[in-house]
C-alpha cells in the first residue's frame, strides 16, 4: 500500500470525487490481491473515469519549467469519448484478441485514460476516453494487459509494442471513434517498425471493387498487419497533385485522410462517396517519412466540360444547358459545369487539371455562347475551333453536329478561333446566333430544346461511334 500512496504523491495526483459502489469493489478487490503487483492497482485507479488527477498548480510548474512544451489543462476540465475497435488481433498470428483487459494511454497526459475488456470476439468498446478539448491531435496507444506490470515495463510497453491512433478534431466533435481493426503485440516492436516501407501502390478497379497491390520493404508476414490503407476524395477539377506530394509523416493526421483498413487485406467494396469523384489512396506503415500514393478517378463515362459564356441575359444557354444535361445523363456522358465567372487563364487550370486527373477518359470542352453586336455575319449557328493537335477530334464533333443541326442552319460557318485556347482537350465553341438578327427564334422554348437535345446527341455519336 505504501508504494501506491508513494507513487500517488511523487507524481502529484488528487482524488476529484469519491468512488461508486462497483469501482470501490473492483479497488478493493485489487488491493487485496497478494498475487498482483502494486502498478497494476495504480493503472485501475488510474482508468476510474474523472478520479485521479495532477492539480493545476502541478500543471503550472512543469509548464515553467519547460516553456516549449505546451502543458494542457486537468483531466477535470478535457473531453470524454467513446472508442471502438471492431477487431483486435494479435500481430503474431492473426488471431482474434480474446477476453483481454487492455488499457488506453493517452500522451498528451503522460497516463492512462481508460481501461476495457474485448469480447469473444475480439471486439472492445471504451466508453469513457478523456482527451484535450484543443482541436490539435492527441495520440493514445492501446495496451494489452499483463501479470507482471510495473513502472518500467509498462512505459517500455507504451513505447515500444502498443499499437497507436490519432484523436482527431472530427473525433472530438462527434464524442467517438470507430476503428475497423488494429493488431496488438508482446514483442513486436513499433519502433523496428522504421525498418518497414510501403515503397509502392497500384491499384485495379471493376464496377464493384478495387485491389490493391503493396511493394514492402522487408516481408516479414507479422509486419504486413500494421500496413495501413487510407484515402481522400476530391474534384477532379482540383490541382491534388501538390497537396498529396507532400504527405508525410509530420502531416498525415491533418490533411483529412479517412482509414480505408488496416493490414494486408488488399480488396475493397467501392464506395459510394467515391462515384464521379476523383480518389487518392496511400499506403504506408505509421513510421515511415513518406507516403505512397495511387490517384485514380471513379468516373466510368466520357466527360464534357461545358462552359457558358457569362453574357446570357435572356438564359438561352442556360434553357439549352438544361436539355443538354438531361439527355446527356441517359447517354452516359458525365459533364462537368464550369462558373461561367472564371477567367480563361483559370479555367485552363481547371480543364488541364481534369485532364491529369482522369487519365485515359475521354474528354471534350464544349463552350455555348451567344453573339449580341448588329454584325448580320454572325447571325444562326456557328462553330469556332483551336486546329491545333486535336483538329481531327474537334472536326470530328463539329461534322455529327452539323448534320443534327442542318435544318436550323444550312450553311454551317466554321471558323478557327482568335485567341489562344492551349488545353491538353478537344475544345470546340458552338455560337447559337445573334441575339439582334435572331432573337425571334431563340426566343422560342422548343428551339431552344432542340439545340440542346441535338448537342447531346452529338456528343452521344462523337463519343461512341467509332
Amino acid at each position: 500500500m505504501h508504494k501506491i500512496i508513494n507513487y500517488l504523491i511523487t507524481h502529484q495526483y488528487i482524488e476529484l470525487r469519491v468512488l461508486n459502489e462497483d469501482e470501490a469493489e473492483k479497488l478493493c478487490k485489487e488491493i487485496s490481491d497478494i498475487n498482483s503487483a502494486y502498478f497494476k492497482t495504480i493503472l485501475l485507479m488510474l482508468s476510474f473515469p474523472y478520479y485521479l488527477d495532477k492539480d493545476e498548480q502541478s500543471y503550472k510548474k512543469a509548464q515553467e519549467k519547460n516553456p516549449t512544451i505546451i502543458r494542457i489543462q486537468p483531466i477535470a476540465n478535457t473531453l470524454n469519448i467513446k472508442i471502438e475497435i471492431n477487431e483486435c488481433f494479435l500481430a503474431k498470428n492473426g488471431e482474434a484478441l480474446k477476453n483481454k483487459e487492455i488499457y488506453v494511454y493517452n500522451h498528451r497526459f503522460d497516463r492512462v485514460v481508460a481501461k476495457a475488456m474485448s469480447d469473444d470476439k475480439g471486439k472492445i468498446v471504451f466508453e469513457n476516453v478523456y482527451v484535450g478539448k484543443e482541436s490539435t491531435i492527441d495520440k493514445i496507444s492501446f495496451i494489452i494487459d499483463r501479470e507482471n506490470f510495473n513502472e518500467d515495463n509498462f512505459y517500455e510497453s507504451v513505447l515500444k509494442y502498443a499499437p497507436m491512433f490519432n484523436v482527431q478534431k472530427k473525433h472530438k466533435q462527434k464524442g467517438q471513434a470507430f476503428i475497423d481493426k488494429m493488431f496488438f503485440s508482446f514483442t513486436y516492436a513499433q519502433g523496428i517498425m522504421q525498418d518497414n516501407e510501403v515503397l509502392k501502390l497500384e491499384a485495379l478497379k471493376n464496377n464493384f471493387n478495387i485491389v490493391f497491390d503493396y511493394e514492402v520493404r522487408k516481408q516479414e508476414e507479422s509486419y504486413k498487419n500494421y500496413i495501413i490503407l487510407s484515402y481522400l476524395v476530391f474534384d477532379v477539377k482540383e490541382d491534388i497533385e501538390e497537396y498529396i506530394r507532400h504527405t508525410t509523416i509530420e502531416n498525415r493526421a491533418f490533411r483529412g485522410l479517412e482509414l480505408l483498413g488496416r493490414g494486408w487485406k488488399n480488396q475493397y467494396s467501392i464506395k459510394d462517396e467515391w462515384r464521379d469523384k476523383g480518389v487518392v489512396f496511400f499506403a504506408y506503415f505509421n513510421s515511415q517519412k513518406f507516403t505512397p500514393y495511387k490517384k485514380m478517378a471513379f468516373i466510368d463515362k466520357p466527360i464534357v466540360i461545358l462552359d457558358i459564356e457569362k453574357f446570357d441575359k435572356e438564359d438561352i444557354l442556360k434553357d439549352i444547358k438544361f436539355h443538354f444535361k438531361t439527355l446527356t445523363k441517359a447517354y452516359k456522358i458525365f459533364v462537368i459545369d464550369l462558373d461561367a465567372n472564371t477567367q480563361i487563364q483559370e479555367k485552363k487550370s481547371i480543364v488541364n487539371n481534369i485532364k491529369k486527373n482522369t487519365q485515359n477518359l475521354e474528354l471534350l470542352y464544349l463552350q455555348l455562347k451567344l453573339f449580341d453586336d448588329k454584325d448580320a455575319n454572325k447571325c444562326k449557328v456557328q462553330y469556332f475551333h483551336n486546329e491545333n493537335k486535336y483538329a481531327n477530334q474537334e472536326m470530328k464533333w463539329i461534322e455529327y453536329c452539323k448534320k443534327q443541326l442542318f435544318s436550323l442552319n444550312s450553311e454551317n460557318p466554321i471558323h478557327k478561333n482568335k485567341n489562344s485556347f492551349d488545353m491538353e482537350v478537344p475544345f470546340v465553341s458552338i455560337s447559337f446566333g445573334s441575339l439582334i438578327y435572331d432573337k425571334e427564334r431563340l426566343a422560342k422554348k422548343g428551339v431552344r430544346q432542340i439545340f440542346g437535345v441535338r448537342l447531346a446527341e452529338s456528343c452521344r455519336r462523337y463519343f461512341y461511334e467509332k
